[in-house]
């Protein structure tokens, strides 16, 4: 019996859980759950890691040493490491930049980052463009991907990817745009594309609305929409009813230049808090449950003050930790929306919807690998 002298470097790597963070500018790092867990030990906690002021950990999970992480970028690009790739950082630092692991090129950046355990015929990955397209794919489609990395999903000149959800096929989605639609769609409705396809309509968009967000629906959550003025609202997932996908769809937020403009919407459940950064590098952080729940004609409250130029840019949903400063969240107000307005406008939206024919794009295979 011969015997090959080649060794697999997996197999001498100690199969273990780990914390995987990355930070809104790209720093990734794991650490043993131990660590993780004596920090949070006794009540009081420890500083998890030193960073610029204006950074925060957008994405964190904990991991198998040997499950594979996905890196998904804004231009459809998708990368892959074993986790034990990620190298391992210590408490304090703030761990090594990603385009220092992987062949990013140009403008590209990380957008996403999902970790698999196997690449499961039930699972699918679900992507959402800014110009309203979406795809869906099984994931064992993404089984081969090579060190350059392969395309994730082909892209229209001009357009990039908006949103990546990993789903178990029988999901609810919403998506929601910057001038303040929003659709919620069955992922059933969505007939399963090859890798290289470009996918099909979502939603209908008017002139110079795009896709910002799109988050799967679960039950018991609220969805959380905040505008880059720093307004926010959380309204009951029942005030969304399911739709056709490309349609209109129906008012998630009534924008204007003073409320401001959809920043994103996030599922979001009462014991969690959100960190919101503004591109002036303020951050705050703010319960969920100091939020109202509010109907989606409602303007919300002032979550975040902003100086008179800044604006907000991002937000995540993080475990609520009671060492973290919490900044208070205004009181609502008087609602000063005009109801018959906005169901005038609906009935309209409606109406268009109702000689829209809902377009298939090409199942295109993807030949720039």
């Amino acid at each position: 019996m011969q015997v090959s002298g080649e060794v697999d470097i997996e197999d001498l790597i100690p199969e273990e859980d780990c914390v995987v963070t990355l930070t809104h500018f790209g720093y990734i790092k794991r650490q043993p759950t131990d660590v993780y867990k004596l920090q949070k030990r006794g009540g009081r906690g420890v500083s998890g890691m030193k960073h610029r002021d204006e950074d925060f950990v957008e994405e964190l999970f904990i991991s198998s040493t040997h499950e594979n992480v996905l890196f998904i970028t804004n231009k459809g690009k998708m990368y892959k490491l074993k986790c034990y790739e990620i190298p391992e950082g210590s408490r304090t630092s703030r761990g090594i930049n990603v385009v220092n692991l992987l062949p990013i090129e140009g403008e590209e950046k990380i957008a996403y980052m999902i970790k698999v355990k196997e690449f499961e015929e039930d699972k699918f990955l679900v992507m959402t463009t800014r110009k309203g397209l979406i795809k869906r794919t099984k994931l064992d489609a993404y089984k081969n991907v090579r060190k350059n990395g392969l395309i994730a999903i082909n892209l229209n000149e001009g357009d990039e990817l908006a949103s990546v959800r990993l789903t178990d096929g029988m999901s609810e989605i919403l998506i929601a745009t910057r001038n303040g639609m929003s659709i919620r769609l069955d992922e059933t409705q969505i007939r399963p594309l090859s890798r290289g396809a470009r996918g099909v309509r979502a939603i209908k968009l008017r002139e110079s609305d795009e896709v910002v967000s799109m988050a799967r629906l679960h039950e018991g959550a609220t969805v959380m929409t905040v505008t880059n003025k720093g307004q926010g609202r959380r309204t009951s997932t029942e005030e969304y009813r399911l739709q056709a996908r490309g349609g209109y769809g129906k008012i998630n937020y009534k924008t204007n230049d003073i409320k401001g403009y959809v920043a994103g919407v996030k599922v979001v459940d009462d014991n969690e808090d959100l960190i919101m950064i503004a591109d002036d590098g303020i951050i705050i952080r703010i319960r969920v449950s100091d939020v109202n729940v509010m109907s989606r004609y409602a303007s919300g409250v002032r979550v975040m003050r902003l100086s008179p130029d800044a604006q907000l840019v991002t937000f995540a949903r993080a475990e609520h930790d009671d060492e973290e400063e919490i900044a208070a969240v205004e009181a609502a107000v008087e609602e000063d929306v005009n109801l018959e307005e906005l169901e005038a406008l609906e009935k309209e939206l409606e109406a268009e919807e109702a000689t829209l024919e809902v377009d298939e794009e090409v199942d295109v295979e993807d030949t720039q690998e």
